[in-house]
């Protein structure tokens, strides 16, 4: 996508398009219901009325090939338009790309429904604890997913091992931060050094 392109193609997308695009690549996939969540909380009479702007941005964003949807949905037919499944297009990935300034293409197929289920999981995790942030509940500093979360770290003979946990967050509560990650049971506790 060459810089002309990237213009131009910006210059016709909102910054709440953008969010979207961003919340793809972040979490690989995210239903219908998950993206209003994240993206459509405000300045709606209803949630009716939230739901039907998200599916008109969804389906306006699929047509340029921003985003695209998976075949299979989540909770059956009866589940309407919530039960949807997005990620990525081909193009939305070439964009965040060229905006990111990284050269490896990532690949987005058609998942097995195993892994659709797991990154949906993990990716309610994360929305659930926006959710207690927005309404006052926790503190949250950051929100890592995959691969930006990973470690590394030197094992025994000085072996580079890498743990890759499926999501991390850092929430604070007084002096302290809680740390969590997503192969562990539970997080550990450290001072923020933020505070007084």
């Amino acid at each position: 996508m060459s810089p002309t392109d990237t213009t131009s193609l910006l210059l016709r997308l909102s910054e709440r398009d953008l969010g979207i695009l961003e919340s793809l690549r972040a979490f690989r996939l995210l239903t219908t219901s998950q993206i209003r969540r994240l993206h459509f909380t405000e300045s709606h009479a209803s949630l009716g009325a939230a739901a039907g702007a998200t599916m008109r941005v969804l389906t306006r964003l699929e047509s340029h090939k921003l985003a695209s949807r998976l075949t299979r949905r989540i909770g059956g037919v009866r589940a309407g338009s919530s039960g949807i499944t997005w990620q990525l297009g081909p193009t939305g990935e070439r964009l965040l790309r060229t905006m990111h300034g990284e050269e490896k293409r990532r690949r987005y197929i058609e998942p097995s429904g195993a892994f659709a289920a797991h990154t949906l999981e993990v990716a309610e995790l994360a929305i659930a604890v926006h959710e207690l942030r927005d309404e006052g509940a926790v503190e949250l500093v950051s929100v890592d997913t995959e691969p930006s979360c990973w470690r590394t770290f030197l094992g025994r003979h000085g072996v580079k091992n890498i743990l890759k946990p499926d999501l991390t967050l850092i929430t604070a509560n007084g002096d302290y931060e809680d740390h969590w990650d997503g192969r562990s049971r539970f997080g550990h506790r450290a001072p923020s050094g933020r505070r007084p």
